[in-house]
């Protein structure tokens, strides 16, 4: 075998080791698919990740069925928002004081507000970029994450008819059937 080859193959082989060719996947999971207008819910992201240390992860989501309300970092982690607006920020950044981590965990918790029915359209994503994504403790280098979306709805509340409706109907009924009577 010549040198290039040689070269060539080492360099495939350490392209593919490094943790830019890893991938992960990080799952948001509702703890309310179909939230009542006026509920708050939150979205917990959670997932298996290879020795990483912090991430800027982009939102998205609907502002008329829904407001954010505030994010949370669970275990070590520790969430920044964006707030820039204030009422609806559009990303946040998690940070993991004490090193890297690696394995299946809950990272960050963000709370919404329903705010009209329909779907929230909420949405998590990084690029995988130097400035955002998960960097790999050691390289630095992206660690690209794939994210599991949850569907949210939002649900406009049943308004029951209230029992003095259903008195004046019958009422009317009443009075209908007595108008008869007299004419008869």
């Amino acid at each position: 075998m010549n040198m290039s080859t040689i070269t060539k193959t080492l360099g495939v082989l350490a392209m593919l080791a490094s943790s830019a060719s890893m991938a992960a996947t990080i799952n948001v999971v509702p703890s309310n698919a179909t939230p009542l207008v006026g509920q708050n819910f939150t979205l917990t992201l959670s997932g298996d990740l290879p020795n990483v240390f912090a991430a800027t992860i982009e939102y998205s989501f609907d502002a008329t069925k829904v407001a954010y309300v505030s994010g949370i970092g669970l275990g070590s982690f520790s969430v920044f928002v964006n707030n820039t607006p204030a009422a609806n920020p559009g990303s946040f950044y998690i940070e993991i004081p004490a090193g890297s981590v690696s394995g299946a965990q809950n990272y960050a918790q963000i709370t919404f507000t329903a705010l009209a029915a329909g779907a929230a359209n909420i949405n998590f994503f990084d690029d995988g970029g130097t400035n955002s994504g998960w960097p790999d403790f050691t390289t630095f280098e992206p660690v690209i994450a794939q994210y599991n979306n949850a569907n949210v709805t939002v649900v406009a509340p049943v308004v029951p008819v209230p029992a003095a409706a259903w008195l004046f109907v019958s009422a009317l009924g009443g009075l209908a059937t007595l108008k008869r009577r007299q004419k008869a």
